[in-house]
């Protein structure tokens, strides 16, 4: 959680009054909250760009399984109004198929990714959302 924290200090200005909360160890976790207002607020940013140019944004890109020839990977997408999440099947002997498609509101997408604890994959939406 340290090593998480100080990647964040670096890639983001923490403010100050939130700098003695993030080592906090009480019941309520302000730096999952910091974090998740902070990304609740640039897929609002990134939305309004999305809605003039009509093209949606890779959030994320996910290797789950792959063998020889063929993988499957989880694909995440902002759109104009919400957040789809892809699992993508592909090559080798495998037809290329969705085999699962779901779909978020930006405020529920930020739960859902904090409460996956894939910090990975927070840090590429990040990343992603500039």
């Amino acid at each position: 959680m340290i090593l998480f924290i100080d990647m964040l200090i670096y890639i983001y200005i923490i403010p100050y009054q939130w700098l003695h909360l993030i080592y906090d160890n009480g019941n309520e976790h302000p730096f999952e909250e910091w974090l998740m207002c902070k990304l609740r607020d640039k897929l609002k940013e990134a939305n309004m760009i999305i809605q003039h140019s009509h093209k949606p944004l890779l959030l994320y890109r996910d290797t789950i399984e792959e063998s020889n020839c063929a993988v499957e990977e989880e694909v995440c997408l902002l759109t104009k109004t919400h957040v789809i999440i892809l699992l993508y099947a592909y090559g080798g002997f495998i037809p290329s198929e969705f085999q699962r498609v779901r779909i978020h509101s930006l405020d529920k997408f930020a739960k859902l990714i904090l409460k996956k604890g894939r910090k990975d994959l927070v840090l590429q939406c990040l990343e992603n959302l500039g």
